[in-house]
């Protein structure tokens, strides 16, 4: 096995040619980034060896790249409960969601918040080495996103913007 190739199709049914042909990698990934936002696409791929033989195509799946989800609240700066309950605008063909809550821009992840069909969800904390919860301390500046996912398993798909509360 060299790698793979991958055909992408706006229509669900599609031959594996030249001109479907999107790319080929050596891994077992790969990122489609010519996309337009709402636009569902059908993907095939197929494995090649050093002389070129190529596989079968596998079947058709389909994915599209969702609008990002819009936060409402706790809105930016808000002072909640320590028990606060979010919620987002729903996203076109999204499925799942699912919130993050974090003590800084980019890290520090304190929710264990489960995958939801819901547009909104209560704050629940990760389960610590000591077998208790996190806790939103009042006051403590905290900040939150939704990701939001095509698939049932909350793959990532779109992620909103950050916006903090205390």
């Amino acid at each position: 096995l060299v790698g793979y190739r991958v055909y992408r199709s706006r229509e669900p049914v599609f031959e594996s040619d030249f001109s479907h042909l999107l790319g080929a990698t050596k891994e077992a990934r790969f990122v489609d980034q010519d996309i337009d936002v709402g636009v569902v696409y059908f993907y095939r791929v197929t494995a090649f060896d050093r002389g070129n033989k190529e596989s079968a195509p596998s079947d058709a799946i389909a994915d599209v790249a969702l609008l990002e989800p819009e936060l409402i609240e706790p809105a930016e700066g808000e002072l909640t409960s320590s028990t606060p309950v979010f919620r987002w605008h729903p996203v076109p063909n999204a499925e799942t969601y699912r919130v993050v809550v974090t003590t800084s821009p980019t890290s520090g992840e304190v929710s264990a918040m489960v995958v939801t069909d819901l547009t909104s969800a209560p704050f629940s904390g990760r389960v610590e080495s000591s077998g208790s919860r996190s806790l939103l301390l009042s006051g403590a500046i905290y900040y939150w996103k939704v990701i939001a996912s095509t698939r049932m398993d909350g793959s990532e798909n779109s992620v909103s913007s950050v916006q903090q509360f205390k």
